[in-house]
């Protein structure tokens, strides 16, 4: 699944909204394999072709750029939850639909034992629902087309004719109901739809614990003239760090340099080396979710914030909240709102702000006992989360929102892992940048 297209081409001014300077539709297209379609001669439906009376293991992979996420069924047909995100195996259970997050795999079982025909896939990017037309459009922001995408699961018996609109043939034109949980971690009831196959309990207390902030650093916009990606800068840095550091790529990979040469003041974490279990609370001092990943290492996650429940979807009013006011703050008391830029705190109208994690009253809902093995996730606007990790893979380890357009204005963090023990870098593998800085630990050729 993505928002990314060849032909129609697509639209990739995504920052700066304001009068004068439109930004791209939040999305136009959504994709499934490549494939685009609407039902056209030009853009038919694309087609997923399976045979009748078989069992399929079916990856859904959410590849996005801009997109945070699709809400995917398919008509007639149920679906069981295997795993999540390439390998982390979980109790099997019945879904009827998946929230699907950028950056995000699921694994289900999905058996052909309809009649055959063509029954839709739909994939709603249901954020964007609120920007159709005839909705309220923002300055700066432009009306998205549609946030409904559709492709058929088609039966190879059945005729190769393309439907040209959402009724389906065969038997996908009066498909069954479809039962079972919504899989949407999204919502902190979805956390407990399912489990680890094999659970790994957390221990009490870890080792270390990190707070790490998302955030936006002022000043924003003003003009449509403005140089691209010098305001407005995003950040993912510590709790405390004043001012918060966005990250600004080095000239020489961190590997390569240790992190001696060739970098500035960047949110770099080094974690102890006597450090096994790492706890890092993340809260987003923002308005708009994100996608956050981290590579090389799954982490479990022990908690989140139910802010869905006066912060979600059915409340829109409270994406435009300053964090001085409103009714609904009361949901968030004054001392846990903390805006997202402690020296700019009133940019945007003072919209840009967080309800921060307070162990005292919010610890009682961690689960260490079984939680879910994820590498991906999102977190929630004004929300929080808390993580765990093995600091036992020797390496400088990414972790960013998976939003493109706040990623290249600076929403990353790197973690440096077990350095007296990360391997020397061959001779043969090249550095990038200016290659200014030389290799610390370079090992030989093909080593």
């Amino acid at each position: 699944m993505a928002d990314g297209w060849r032909a129609p081409p697509p639209c990739l001014k995504l920052e700066g909204a304001m009068p004068g300077n439109d930004v791209c539709a939040d999305i136009r297209h959504g994709s499934f394999s490549g494939k685009f379609g609407n039902g056209s001669a030009a853009f038919p439906f694309p087609l997923i072709t399976v045979k009748a009376d078989t069992c399929y293991r079916v990856r859904w992979v959410m590849a996005g750029s801009n997109t945070e996420n699709f809400q995917i069924t398919v008509a007639g047909h149920n679906m069981t939850l295997v795993s999540v995100d390439g390998g982390y195996d979980v109790r099997p259970v019945q879904v009827r639909r998946i929230n699907l997050h950028l950056g995000e795999r699921v694994d289900v079982i999905l058996c052909t034992d309809q009649e055959p025909g063509n029954y839709l896939i739909h994939a709603q990017y249901d954020y964007a629902c609120a920007l159709t037309a005839g909705h309220f459009i923002p300055p700066g922001f432009s009306a998205v087309p549609t946030c409904d995408f559709h492709a058929y699961l088609h039966y190879d018996t059945e005729p190769d004719l393309v439907p040209r609109d959402l009724s389906g043939s065969g038997g996908g034109r009066h498909p069954r109901a479809v039962v079972g949980s919504d899989f949407d971690l999204t919502r902190p009831e979805g956390w407990a739809v399912t489990e680890p196959r094999v659970p790994e309990p957390e221990p009490a207390e870890p080792d270390v614990r990190y707070t790490i902030n998302l955030g936006l650093l002022g000043p924003t916009y003003s003009r449509a003239t403005d140089r691209p990606l010098v305001k407005g800068r995003w950040y993912m840095d510590l709790d405390g760090q004043d001012p918060p550091r966005s990250w600004e790529l080095p000239t020489t990979p961190l590997y390569h340099s240790k992190g001696r040469c060739g970098v500035g003041d960047i949110p770099l974490i080094n974690v102890p080396e006597e450090v096994t279990t790492v706890e890092v609370v993340v809260q987003n001092l923002s308005p708009t979710a994100h996608t956050l990943h981290m590579h090389g290492m799954p982490f479990k996650v022990i908690n989140v914030a139910n802010y869905t429940s006066w912060c979600g979807l059915e409340h829109p009013t409270c994406f435009v909240l300053p964090w001085w006011g409103g009714s609904l703050l009361d949901k968030c008391p004054r001392p846990r709102r903390k805006p997202g830029d402690p020296n700019d705190k009133n940019i945007e109208l003072g919209g840009y702000w967080g309800c921060t994690y307070d162990a005292a009253t919010d610890a009682r809902t961690q689960n260490l006992k079984a939680p879910l093995i994820k590498d991906s996730f999102q977190l929630w606007q004004r929300s929080w989360a808390v993580i765990r990790f093995e600091a036992t893979r020797p390496g400088f380890w990414y972790f960013h929102c998976h939003e493109t357009q706040h990623l290249m204005l600076g929403l990353q963090t790197v973690f440096n892992v077990l350095p007296s023990k990360q391997p020397p870098v061959p001779a043969d593998v090249p550095t990038s940048g200016s290659h200014f800085c030389p290799t610390v630990d370079e090992g030989p050729w093909g080593s």
